[in-house]
């Protein structure tokens, strides 16, 4: 069970809506708020296109804790994540992260996911994963349906309890590092570090999925709104003509990150594993080995078609 549990909103067509824990911060700031995936997320600050711009040219906040963050633990975690998903899990270094699908028996994706291994004291090392909010529920069932029940592994699903704050742009470290109070750019692309800030441990990612240089903070609820502001503090942002907040540009919102992330990926759930006309054309083409599509390892192989 989870320290936290769901928070939600009532929208205006009544319905249910999941909230994170800068929600408030959001809503008094001046955002536009909108239903995304059962969230209730920011949609836009002062415009799409000043905000896209400010990423691109300087760095902006985004806001990411609808993402699902979902930990294994006990037993032989590894193995048993290696049958799951089409990445080599097995092998992975302490500290790295993988672009990764979650297919199903027939190959079909059920989502597109960042594996996470950390190391741990007992040098077995932890496995974590980032997946998409509209896909949590159905991969936590899926999960423990294959093993996650405790009869193989454990799964802690810390969605509620941390928040998730990216901070993207070519001037992003040089704020993350004011703020720290140490430089991530040691940190090579697709890597991951626990360390030290201001509000206590964290876990810094570097994964940049907007197409930019930048990091992924993960941090405990209760820290998240400090956080938030310390970083904003720390790029000496001015307020802006639209009653947003800038951060060397901008604060991120759920439209500015659908347009920065189109020009690096396309969505994969849906599709079968090889359905892809170019596996060049896109990120998609790292996230799988043949014939490891689908799950407990040969499981949907015979669905993979070769491009």
């Amino acid at each position: 069970m989870a320290a936290w549990e769901e928070t939600r909103v009532s929208s205006a067509s009544d319905e249910s809506l999941k909230i994170t824990p800068l929600h408030a911060w959001h809503a008094s700031h001046g955002a536009r708020l909108v239903p995304f995936a059962g969230w209730e997320m920011p949609v836009q600050y002062a415009g799409l296109v000043e905000e896209h711009l400010a990423c691109r040219t300087a760095a902006a906040l985004f806001d990411v804790s609808h993402m699902g963050r979902l930990d294994f633990v006990g037993g032989d975690v590894e193995t048993w994540l290696d049958g799951l998903v089409t990445r080599r899990v097995v092998g992975m270094a302490d500290g790295a992260v993988r672009y990764s699908l979650v297919c199903d028996e027939s190959g079909g994706v059920l989502d597109d996911v960042l594996i996470y291994r950390l190391p741990t004291e007992d040098g077995r090392g932890q496995f974590s994963l980032v997946v998409n909010a509209s896909n949590r529920d159905k991969l936590v069932a899926w999960f423990q349906r294959h093993g996650a029940d405790g009869s193989r592994v454990g799964l802690l699903d810390r969605t509620w309890e941390t928040a998730m704050i990216a901070v993207q742009g070519p001037l992003a470290l040089q704020v993350v590092s004011e703020w720290l109070g140490w430089d991530p750019s040691s940190l090579r692309y697709y890597t991951a570090v626990r360390g030290d800030s201001p509000v206590g441990s964290l876990l810094v990612g570097r994964t940049g999925y907007t197409g930019e240089d930048g990091v992924e903070l993960v941090v405990n609820r209760a820290s998240a709104e400090r956080v938030w502001t310390e970083l904003l503090r720390a790029g000496r942002i001015p307020r802006s003509e639209g009653g947003g907040t800038r951060c060397s540009g901008h604060l991120a919102t759920r439209g500015r990150h659908a347009a920065l992330r189109a020009r690096v990926e396309r969505t994969a759930v849906g599709r079968r594993c090889g359905d892809w006309i170019s596996r060049s054309s896109s990120r998609i083409g790292s996230s799988w080995e043949a014939p490891r599509c689908g799950p407990l390892g040969p499981q949907g192989a015979g669905n993979v078609v070769s491009v």
